[in-house]
């Protein structure tokens, strides 16, 4: 298993080329050559209150919080605890499957590397090289034309909507409201008022109740 050092999904943070190639060749030797994701991966807020469980698909599909959640997480400080733990588990299903295609590809032979090149390379070259018939060549200079002026008006088009809109979704009773932007969930609200009356188990059900609906809505 690969240690808490190997931060895959934060890679372009970590310094030089050499550094970056040093730190994964260390990954790829410490989780070993049969090395596969794990089914769940976990992730918890700074202060371990709240721990959120996610597939390998970064769907959530558990959470618990602790019954000492008060002492040391306000009530309104609950939704920021909760999207904290809810990121430190989706960043390691990330680094897991990152892992996972380093060690795949390590695995290869010099031969089946040589193979997958000279397979990239000939499919480019027959790219590149095909030619249509002279008398093709002006129907497809219109051709292309016009597939480039369709894809500047929808260029143009695509600007004015950039950004999908951003939904909310608010737990049954109340307690929480999760936005997101299509499949990205982008951040986690509450009622302090109401998570402060509520024990870990209402917390737990309007918790998941948000993430659910954040999925079915994105799909």
């Amino acid at each position: 298993m690969y240690g808490d050092e190997f931060k895959l999904a934060s890679l372009d943070f970590m310094g030089s080329t050499a550094e970056l190639e040093s730190k994964a060749r260390a990954a790829v030797l410490a989780a070993g050559t049969g090395f596969s994701p794990p089914d769940r991966q976990e992730g918890a807020d700074s202060t371990g209150s709240v721990r959120v469980t996610v597939d390998r698909q970064a769907t959530v599909i558990d959470i618990q919080v602790s019954r000492e959640w008060r002492d040391r997480v306000k009530p309104a400080e609950f939704p920021a605890a909760l999207f904290a733990a809810y990121q430190a588990a989706i960043t390691r299903a990330v680094e897991a499957e990152g892992l996972a295609a380093l060690v795949k590809d390590q695995g290869k032979s010099q031969h089946e590397r040589e193979r997958d090149e000279h397979r990239r390379s000939v499919q480019i070259q027959d790219d590149l090289s095909y030619s249509p018939p002279e008398e093709d060549r002006a129907w497809l200079r219109a051709t292309w034309d016009k597939l480039y002026d369709l894809d500047e008006k929808l260029h143009h088009l695509g600007r004015k909507e950039a950004a999908e809109p951003e939904s909310k979704v608010p737990s049954p009773y109340g307690h929480l409201v999760l936005r997101h932007q299509g499949t990205t969930i982008t951040g986690i609200t509450g009622d302090a008022e109401r998570i402060a009356s509520a024990d870990p188990s209402r917390l737990r059900t309007e918790a998941l109740a948000i993430f659910r609906a954040a999925n079915h809505e994105g799909k």
